[in-house]
Protein backbone atom coordinates (compact mmCIF):
# COMPACT_ATOMS: atom_id res chain seq x y z
CA UNK A 1 0.00 0.00 0.00
CA UNK A 2 2.81 2.38 0.82
CA UNK A 3 4.18 1.50 -2.28
CA UNK A 4 1.48 2.17 -3.97
CA UNK A 5 0.95 5.41 -2.90
CA UNK A 6 4.61 6.46 -3.13
CA UNK A 7 4.50 5.61 -6.74
CA UNK A 8 0.85 7.77 -7.19
CA UNK A 9 2.94 10.62 -5.76
CA UNK A 10 5.68 10.45 -8.49
CA UNK A 11 3.54 10.09 -11.14
CA UNK A 12 1.27 13.34 -10.22
CA UNK A 13 4.55 14.97 -9.58
CA UNK A 14 5.90 14.06 -12.57
CA UNK A 15 2.83 15.18 -14.43
CA UNK A 16 2.54 18.71 -12.78
CA UNK A 17 6.34 19.41 -13.56
CA UNK A 18 5.84 18.49 -17.35
CA UNK A 19 2.80 21.01 -17.48
CA UNK A 20 5.11 23.83 -15.66
CA UNK A 21 7.35 23.28 -18.21
CA UNK A 22 5.26 23.50 -21.34
CA UNK A 23 2.47 25.80 -19.88
CA UNK A 24 2.51 29.44 -22.13
CA UNK A 25 4.29 32.16 -20.77
CA UNK A 26 2.56 35.42 -19.90
CA UNK A 27 3.23 37.74 -23.36
CA UNK A 28 5.04 41.19 -22.94
CA UNK A 29 3.67 44.00 -23.76
CA UNK A 30 4.54 44.50 -27.82
CA UNK A 31 4.35 48.56 -27.44
CA UNK A 32 4.64 51.31 -25.11
CA UNK A 33 3.09 54.83 -25.34
CA UNK A 34 2.89 56.24 -28.77
CA UNK A 35 4.43 53.14 -30.36
CA UNK A 36 1.37 51.68 -29.25
CA UNK A 37 -1.33 54.90 -30.98
CA UNK A 38 -4.00 52.91 -33.30
CA UNK A 39 -2.62 49.09 -32.60
CA UNK A 40 -4.93 46.43 -31.55
CA UNK A 41 -4.71 46.18 -28.06
CA UNK A 42 -4.91 42.28 -28.06
CA UNK A 43 -2.57 41.81 -30.49
CA UNK A 44 -0.04 44.21 -28.86
CA UNK A 45 -0.70 42.32 -25.34
CA UNK A 46 -1.73 45.40 -23.66
CA UNK A 47 -5.99 43.55 -22.91
CA UNK A 48 -4.94 42.64 -19.58
CA UNK A 49 -6.39 46.00 -18.54
CA UNK A 50 -8.43 48.18 -15.52
CA UNK A 51 -12.04 49.47 -16.74
CA UNK A 52 -11.50 53.17 -16.37
CA UNK A 53 -14.73 54.35 -16.85
CA UNK A 54 -18.46 52.46 -17.87
CA UNK A 55 -21.57 53.75 -18.42
CA UNK A 56 -24.90 52.00 -19.80
CA UNK A 57 -25.96 52.47 -23.49
CA UNK A 58 -30.07 52.69 -23.59
CA UNK A 59 -32.13 53.28 -26.32
CA UNK A 60 -34.77 56.45 -26.37
CA UNK A 61 -37.32 54.49 -24.09
CA UNK A 62 -34.44 53.71 -21.27
CA UNK A 63 -33.93 49.74 -22.47
CA UNK A 64 -30.26 48.88 -21.66
CA UNK A 65 -28.61 47.51 -24.83
CA UNK A 66 -25.38 47.22 -24.00
CA UNK A 67 -22.28 48.46 -21.73
CA UNK A 68 -19.62 51.00 -23.24
CA UNK A 69 -16.07 51.35 -21.19
CA UNK A 70 -12.86 53.34 -21.23
CA UNK A 71 -10.30 50.84 -21.29
CA UNK A 72 -6.42 51.71 -19.14
CA UNK A 73 -3.12 50.11 -19.33
CA UNK A 74 -1.39 52.40 -17.28
CA UNK A 75 1.80 50.65 -16.70
CA UNK A 76 5.14 51.67 -18.33
CA UNK A 77 4.45 48.85 -20.67
CA UNK A 78 1.88 50.04 -22.87
CA UNK A 79 0.68 53.78 -21.10
CA UNK A 80 -2.43 53.65 -23.47
CA UNK A 81 -6.44 53.90 -23.64
CA UNK A 82 -9.20 52.20 -25.51
CA UNK A 83 -13.01 52.19 -25.48
CA UNK A 84 -15.27 48.67 -25.26
CA UNK A 85 -18.59 47.77 -26.46
CA UNK A 86 -20.95 44.82 -25.51
CA UNK A 87 -23.95 43.77 -26.61
CA UNK A 88 -26.35 43.10 -24.05
CA UNK A 89 -29.76 43.33 -25.59
CA UNK A 90 -30.05 39.98 -25.94
CA UNK A 91 -30.06 39.79 -30.47
CA UNK A 92 -27.19 39.78 -32.50
CA UNK A 93 -26.64 43.79 -33.00
CA UNK A 94 -24.48 45.95 -34.64
CA UNK A 95 -22.18 47.91 -32.52
CA UNK A 96 -19.56 51.00 -32.99
CA UNK A 97 -16.83 52.50 -30.04
CA UNK A 98 -15.70 55.59 -30.09
CA UNK A 99 -12.81 57.20 -28.05
CA UNK A 100 -12.48 60.97 -28.00
CA UNK A 101 -10.34 62.77 -26.46
CA UNK A 102 -9.80 67.14 -24.90
CA UNK A 103 -12.70 66.35 -22.66
CA UNK A 104 -15.10 68.30 -21.29
CA UNK A 105 -14.41 70.12 -24.82
CA UNK A 106 -13.62 67.59 -27.61
CA UNK A 107 -10.59 68.49 -29.16
CA UNK A 108 -10.13 65.35 -31.58
CA UNK A 109 -11.82 61.67 -32.05
CA UNK A 110 -9.47 58.83 -31.94
CA UNK A 111 -10.14 55.93 -34.28
CA UNK A 112 -13.55 54.30 -34.42
CA UNK A 113 -14.32 50.55 -34.54
CA UNK A 114 -17.61 48.76 -35.71
CA UNK A 115 -18.81 45.71 -36.13
CA UNK A 116 -21.83 43.15 -35.69
CA UNK A 117 -21.67 40.81 -33.07
CA UNK A 118 -24.13 37.92 -30.72
CA UNK A 119 -25.08 39.63 -27.61
CA UNK A 120 -22.03 38.62 -24.90
CA UNK A 121 -21.21 40.34 -21.69
CA UNK A 122 -17.78 38.97 -22.25
CA UNK A 123 -17.12 39.41 -26.03
CA UNK A 124 -17.58 43.08 -27.28
CA UNK A 125 -15.18 45.47 -29.54
CA UNK A 126 -12.85 48.09 -29.28
CA UNK A 127 -11.16 50.77 -31.02
CA UNK A 128 -7.34 51.14 -31.62
CA UNK A 129 -5.37 52.15 -28.49
CA UNK A 130 -4.25 55.85 -27.62
CA UNK A 131 -0.89 56.83 -26.42
CA UNK A 132 -0.62 58.46 -22.71
CA UNK A 133 -3.23 56.58 -19.88
CA UNK A 134 -3.22 60.08 -18.22
CA UNK A 135 -4.60 61.65 -21.67
CA UNK A 136 -8.28 63.04 -20.87
CA UNK A 137 -10.85 61.02 -22.99
CA UNK A 138 -14.56 59.79 -23.16
CA UNK A 139 -15.95 56.31 -24.49
CA UNK A 140 -18.93 56.52 -26.70
CA UNK A 141 -20.84 53.45 -27.92
CA UNK A 142 -24.04 52.28 -30.01
CA UNK A 143 -26.14 49.21 -29.98
CA UNK A 144 -28.47 49.00 -32.66
CA UNK A 145 -30.12 46.61 -35.37
CA UNK A 146 -29.53 47.23 -39.51
CA UNK A 147 -28.81 48.79 -41.45
CA UNK A 148 -24.89 48.39 -40.36
CA UNK A 149 -22.15 49.07 -40.24
CA UNK A 150 -22.60 51.94 -37.91
CA UNK A 151 -20.16 54.91 -39.30
CA UNK A 152 -21.34 57.66 -36.71
CA UNK A 153 -21.01 57.08 -32.84
CA UNK A 154 -23.15 60.26 -31.52
CA UNK A 155 -21.53 61.87 -28.01
CA UNK A 156 -25.18 62.15 -25.68
CA UNK A 157 -25.85 60.88 -22.52
CA UNK A 158 -26.97 57.53 -22.98
CA UNK A 159 -24.06 56.41 -24.94
CA UNK A 160 -20.85 57.77 -23.15
CA UNK A 161 -18.55 57.28 -19.75
CA UNK A 162 -17.66 60.35 -17.85
CA UNK A 163 -14.69 62.25 -18.33
CA UNK A 164 -11.63 59.62 -17.67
Amino acid sequence: MKNRIVRVLLVLTFVFTWLGFHSNPVQAAGCSGSACTGKDPSAMGCSASTAGALAYISDNYGVILGTVETRVSGTSSCNAKWARVYNTSGIYQWVAADLYCGTPKVSCQFQRSSAKIASSSTVGIYTPMQAYASTSTKSCGVVRGDPGPITSVPMGTNNCTSNN
